[in-house]
Formats: C-alpha cells, sequence, structure tokens
C-alpha cells in the first residue's frame, strides 16, 4: 500500500535555509593550519576550490 504522507525528512528538504546563522569558524581568505599532514599550498588549494564550490552552488540555488 503507498502513502501520501509527508513526513519530517520530506519537509526539510523543501525548506529554505536562507533564514539560518552559524559561527564563522575561519575567516574568509585564511587558511587555519591542523595537523592532518597536508602542507599549506594544498590547504589553500583546498579552500580555494571549496569556496569556488560554494559560490557556484549559491548561484545554482538562486536560480531555481
Amino acid at each position: 500500500m503507498t502513502s501520501n504522507a509527508i513526513d519530517e525528512h520530506d519537509v526539510a528538504h523543501g525548506m529554505s535555509f536562507g533564514d539560518q546563522h552559524s559561527t564563522e569558524i575561519q575567516p574568509y581568505g585564511h587558511v587555519i593550519l591542523l595537523p592532518i599532514g597536508l602542507s599549506e599550498p594544498v590547504c589553500r588549494e583546498g579552500v580555494e576550490q571549496l569556496n569556488q564550490l560554494l559560490a557556484d552552488t549559491g548561484d545554482a540555488a538562486g536560480s531555481l
């Protein structure tokens, strides 16, 4: 039997997250080196790629 009920999981996926607030853990443009075995240039490249991914995701979400 198929149910047409909507649960919390479905509702969460349809909600806007624009009103969320959070604490900055790493200032934009800065790299915080952690003991994870990566050099500073590698960490910096990862931060740049993540920032681009987040910017692209924000642009895509705004155009929906």
